[in-house]
Formats: structure tokens, C-alpha cells, sequence
């Protein structure tokens, strides 16, 4: 089974979590393709960007997020809850520290970056490789040639429940609107968040006293169930469940007055007064 990671190539953490989970899985990619930067040189921006991070790390005293992915960084209060959903991607020890590049020659995982992933370069990469199965890891919106190529199709996952909450923001957008919040897997097509849904799992974040703190639990998460589902699904252990566009919303960025409100909901201890099941029986 040829599974290729498609990412933009900016957020090394995400796409480590990703390739992590599916080495774990049983289910190692065979490449990553990703996007070349434009304008500046791609070791002198990566080296920027750690150093920002480090600055303001000692700065304000916190940890990383990757720390949360480590056994013995996740918070008491959340271990728990994350063992019970099986989601969470254990990281060894120094992981958090390597780019994409150094993850992937540690595993011998192909590495390829194009200068536009919906180009005709990108298309011949995922054909070179016989690409079972794709993956997305942060991308911009990925067009029907590139999609057409995969055999088993393309899985993304999505920080929220669909079909009822696609576009941004959608955790927040779920506590505002009194929804269950969690995570969706599915198949991607040429729209926004509308291909068939392979798994949805909600997650408790009652936790969780502010959007920060939310996102950082659902983002420890996801990136585990999405590699989990990817190994069902090539299993062929899941049933797709199709969507309309006209069964969800599409949300944007949400205003901050707006996320004013989601903060004061959290930190009162969220409680939804929907669930998934209610949402998909009404």
C-alpha cells in the first residue's frame, strides 16, 4: 500500500504527528510531497521560525505543543479522556525536534517538493510513487487532477463534526452555536469539506477553559484518529456515509467579539446542548 503525505511545508509538527501515527498504525508512507517556499530559503526560514519559537517559549514560560503528544507531557486531567478515545500519537523522545526533511531520511520516506501542488509536477510525483492512498497534511484547495490519481482516494481530517460545521473556526464556531465539538475523517473532493465522511469522533472539552486549550487537546487527537482510520479504511473495515452541500454550513474566521463569547463558554466548563446523534437524526 503506497501512502503518500501531501502538505504545504510549513508545519513540521503536524505533518511529523501524521507520519508518526501511521508508522504506528503499520501503515508507513511511502513519500511526502510538499510545497517549496516562495521567496526565502527554506533552511534560513525554518531556522527563523525556531528561533521565534524558542524566544517566546522562554518568554512565557510554556510548553510546545508536541510536548502534549509525549507520555509524560499531557495534562492529568486530559490523560484519561485521550487514553479512552486511543487518538493521541506517542512521540519518542527528541521527535519534536526534527523538520520534515530529518523525519523523513530517519525513515527512508521519499521526500519531494513542487513548486505548486495542484501542478502538473505534483501530478507526476503521485503517479511515479503508484499512489494507493493520500493524505492530506495542511494544503491549500487540492484540484480533480491531483485527486483523480490516488486509487484508494484522498483522507483528510477536519477539527470539526461534518457535515454540519465545514470551513474555519469550526471548533469555535461549535461552542458558540451549542454543538458537540470533535473531529471528522473524510474523503476529500473539489469542494470545500464535502466528501463522503469515513469516521466522525466528538470529544469532551469540558476540560478545556479557553479556545487555546481546546484546539491543543482536539489537535493532540486528530492527528491519531486520522492515522487509525486511514489503516481501517485501506482495511476496507468502513463505510463512507455521503453529504450534500446543502446539509451543513460552510463558517469562516470568526470575529473576535464573537470569540469573546466561545472563551466565557469554556471557561464556565462547556457542556453541549446537542449531540451527534441528535444533529443527524434532526
Amino acid at each position: 500500500m503506497n501512502v503518500v503525505v501531501m502538505c504545504g511545508g510549513k508545519n513540521h509538527r503536524k505533518v511529523i504527528e501524521i507520519l508518526e501515527g501511521l508508522r504506528q498504525q503499520g501503515l508507513p508512507a511511502r513519500a511526502v510531497l510538499s510545497q517549496r517556499p516562495a521567496g526565502s530559503p527554506i533552511r534560513l526560514k525554518h531556522l527563523i521560525r525556531r528561533w521565534w519559537e524558542k524566544r517566546w517559549m522562554r518568554k512565557s514560560g510554556s510548553q510546545t505543543h508536541m510536548t502534549l503528544l509525549t507520555n509524560d507531557g499531557i495534562k492529568p486531567e486530559w490523560r484519561h479522556r485521550i487514553e479512552q478515545l486511543e487518538g493521541a500519537v506517542r512521540l519518542e523522545a527528541g521527535l519534536e525536534k526534527l523538520t520534515i526533511a530529518r523525519y523523513c531520511r530517519r525513515y527512508g520516506i521519499a521526500c519531494r517538493q513542487v513548486p505548486d501542488l495542484n501542478g502538473e509536477e505534483s501530478v507526476q510525483a503521485l503517479q511515479a510513487w503508484e499512489t494507493d492512498l493520500l493524505i492530506f497534511a495542511g494544503v491549500p484547495i487540492i484540484r480533480r487532477p491531483v485527486l483523480e490519481v490516488p486509487r484508494r482516494g484522498t483522507l483528510n481530517v477536519h477539527m470539526g463534526l461534518l457535515p454540519f460545521f465545514r470551513g474555519k473556526h469550526v471548533a469555535e464556531w461549535s461552542v458558540y452555536l451549542d454543538g458537540p465539538v470533535g473531529v471528522s475523517v473524510h474523503l476529500v473532493d473539489p469542494g470545500v469539506d464535502t466528501g463522503d465522511i469515513v469516521f466522525r469522533q466528538p470529544i469532551d472539552v469540558d476540560d478545556c477553559h479557553s479556545i487555546r486549550q481546546m484546539r491543543r487537546k482536539i489537535s493532540t487527537l486528530q492527528h491519531g484518529i486520522l492515522a487509525r482510520t486511514a489503516r481501517q479504511w485501506v482495511e476496507g473495515r468502513l463505510e463512507p456515509i455521503p453529504q450534500t452541500r446543502d446539509q451543513g454550513k460552510q463558517f469562516f474566521a470568526m470575529h473576535p467579539r464573537l470569540r469573546m463569547q466561545v472563551e466565557q463558554k469554556l471557561q464556565a466548563g462547556y457542556q453541549p446542548r446537542f449531540t451527534l446523534e441528535t444533529m443527524v437524526n434532526s
